[in-house]
């Protein structure tokens, strides 16, 4: 144990003096992430579209003694990429890890009832906005020889789910991006990983999709098998330590 009595890391897996852009770190999974590498030694960068949130998560943070910087933005547009990373270079002097863990959402639809902007919204803020970060990390990455990408995705992309289409779609597109990231800058020191934090898709209740007469949706969903949820936790454990390995 550590004297923020969390256990020590071995050096292998040390993110001690590393700097790490987390997406969507005003709260949820990326906060938690946020706390989870700063008091393992790492300065954290938040971002978010509401300010208030992330000035929550920054006393949070502060309280923890915990180097972070918040940057408001949306990514879902390509220049807040680059602004983003140059703002964490010249806060900190560097960059060392990327997690892109925002998405923006829609409301449960069936597929038929998709619209054009349903799908740009996921699009936009999920594969291309991951995406728009790496591109801006890589030139960092590349420069130190060494770089660490992980990208928070969902199972739904692998099992597809009742009224979450675009979602699901954008995912299991955020997961390829990963496999050819990980394919074309290893050779660079670039390690990328895909997490998906459930493994088995969230089912929603048939009278929250809205269906038309003839949408088909199936309404008897079963609760995930034991063995499921198994194989659930052991994946977040196992992506823990991604961003340090």
């Amino acid at each position: 144990m550590n004297a923020a009595g969390t256990p020590a890391a071995s050096a292998g897996n040390s993110v001690e003096g590393r700097v790490v852009i987390i997406t969507g770190g005003s709260r949820g999974i990326g906060l938690g992430i946020a706390r989870h590498a700063g008091r393992h030694g790492a300065s954290v960068v938040i971002t978010g579209r509401r300010q208030e949130r992330l000035d929550a998560a920054s006393a949070e943070l502060a309280d923890l003694g915990i180097e972070h910087l918040t940057v408001a933005g949306n990514i879902g547009e390509h220049s807040e990429s680059h602004r983003i990373v140059d703002a964490t270079v010249e806060r900190f002097g560097r960059l060392d890890g990327l997690v892109a863990n925002a998405q923006s959402f829609r409301p449960v639809t069936p597929l038929e009832a998709v619209t054009e902007a349903d799908m740009d919204l996921l699009l936009d803020t999920g594969p291309k906005g991951a995406l728009w970060l790496m591109q801006a990390a890589l030139p960092h990455f590349i420069e130190q020889h060494r770089g660490r990408i992980v990208i928070m995705a969902t199972g739904m992309g692998i099992t597809g789910a009742p009224g979450y289409g675009p979602y699901a779609a954008s995912n299991e597109a955020l997961r390829s991006l990963t496999c050819t990231a990980a394919r074309e800058w290893g050779t660079q020191g670039v390690t990328a990983n895909c997490v998906l934090p459930a493994s088995v898709a969230h089912q929603a209740p048939a009278h929250r999709l809205r269906p038309g007469p003839r949408s088909g949706v199936r309404s008897d969903v079963r609760r995930p098998s034991a063995r499921s949820r198994r194989r659930r936790r052991a994946r977040h454990r196992r992506s823990r330590h991604l961003l340090a390995e």
